[in-house]
């Protein structure tokens, strides 16, 4: 889920995004000036009113952009991150064939299976942080002559939440469950 993208000989190409001042030039001869400040500062070539027909903000400019092969304190940074989340990735996998074994095992209700599915949504959680901490590490390690910012593929954090809390809940359901398994078992 990352936006790292493996390519050649061991170039890496990472997405990125503008930061301003920057120009945006057209086709033809005109153009717009984004400020420091993140708003348009002067067009060039557009009649009064008619950049409010293209733009309802200042435009945001993305670019991919190569590291180069010394630049190895990002590839560290790059490297860290995928590592991280693939032991994350790792560590859910295990979670989820533990709970399906136990389910193919006819005990769906194991109480271990409450805190795997705990596990499951702090591994959720855990990714979204590594994602937010490697693109603001990597913004700031990046050796590039133009001012940017590392922009990696990932949600917004309501739906990292929503899966959180979704399997949250689905350890409450599976603890009452096994709650209710074992007073069935003691009764009888």
């Amino acid at each position: 889920m990352c936006a790292v993208v493996l390519s050649g000989r061991g170039s890496v190409t990472i997405s990125s995004v503008l930061d301003a001042p920057y120009t945006v030039g057209f086709e033809d001869d005109r153009s717009i000036t984004v400020g420091a400040a993140g708003s348009v500062t002067a067009y060039t070539n557009l009649e009064i009113g008619e950049e409010s027909r293209y733009f309802d903000a200042a435009p945001t400019v993305t670019a991919p952009i190569l590291l180069d092969r010394e630049d190895t304190d990002s590839r560290i940074v790059g490297v860290l991150g995928v590592l991280s989340l693939l032991a994350l990735a790792w560590v859910a996998l295990l979670q989820l064939r533990r709970i399906v074994r136990s389910a193919r095992d006819g005990d769906p209700f194991d109480p271990r299976n409450v805190a795997r599915f705990r596990w499951l949504a702090a591994t959720v959680l855990v990714a979204r942080l590594v994602l937010e901490a490697g693109e603001r590490i990597l913004t700031r390690t990046l050796d590039v002559d133009i001012p940017v910012e590392a922009s990696l593929a990932q949600t917004g954090w309501l739906p990292v939440f929503g899966a959180a809390l979704g399997l949250l809940a689905l350890s409450e359901i599976f603890r009452a469950g096994s709650e209710l398994r074992a007073f069935e078992q003691e009764t009888v």
